[in-house]
């Protein structure tokens, strides 16, 4: 497996025309202020037109930036893969993955597409913790639309039934338990993680501890925490 990192100024300049959108979801997006303060307090078009003026120059930091990100999660990508594998006994959907990085969202997923998106200028530790993340993300999903038979459509709404909303927590918490085992999120500089940072997910997952630490295997796992939420 392996990921591909991309950049499309033309989905850069689409985010940043709903930037709002961001700030609807994330609330305070630190990491875009702290590396554009002097768009903090812009509207969403003024955002947009100052990447237009400086395309060129953006650009530039970008391709720069994918150089070093590719570098950086190349040191890390085997063992990610094989290390998630052996941990869940699950295989990946897919054999290749694509990574855009991204001016407006610190990082997203678009399962079930190979797709995930990244912020083009976290720091380092930052950069790998989020691409492990995301991905994580898709794999989760698969997980447990095929193995749990769970309808997972309820991702491209906008709105959440509270049924689904614990669906989507138990996403984030489980994250908190995965990626520290196999040694991602030992620091996190930017920002703090969905599974320490929200009241609702921390719950979740401080509930779930007694589960992971007396797991059979990972499937025994999600079975008793997909009981709990319901």
């Amino acid at each position: 497996m392996r990921v591909n990192f991309l950049l499309d100024f033309n989905l850069i300049i689409k985010e940043m025309e709903d930037f709002e959108q961001v700030k609807k979801t994330l609330s305070y997006p630190y990491y875009f202020y702290k590396t554009f303060p002097q768009l903090k307090n812009k509207s969403s078009e003024e955002i947009a037109n100052h990447f237009k003026i400086n395309k060129k120059s953006i650009l530039e930091k970008l391709r720069k930036r994918r150089k070093e990100i590719r570098e950086l999660w190349k040191s890390v990508e085997k063992r990610f893969f094989e290390d998630i594998m052996n941990l869940t006994n699950f295989e990946w959907k897919f054999q290749n993955y694509k990574c855009f990085l991204s001016c407006a969202w610190a990082g997203r997923y678009f399962y079930p597409k190979n797709e995930i998106e990244i912020f083009g200028f976290l720091k380092n530790a930052d950069t790998l913790n989020t691409l492990a993340e995301e991905l994580f993300h898709l794999y989760f999903w698969d997980i447990l639309e095929k193995k749990f038979k769970i309808n997972v459509k309820f991702l491209d709404k906008e709105k959440y039934t509270e049924k689904e909303k614990k669906l989507w927590f138990l996403s984030e918490a489980v994250v908190g338990f995965v990626l520290p085992e196999i040694g991602f999120y030992k620091k996190s500089l930017w920002f703090t993680p969905w599974w320490k940072a929200d009241p609702k997910i921390k719950e979740i997952y401080i509930s779930l501890k007694p589960f992971w630490k007396n797991r059979k295997n990972f499937t025994d796992f999600l079975r008793n925490s997909i009981k709990v939420l319901r």
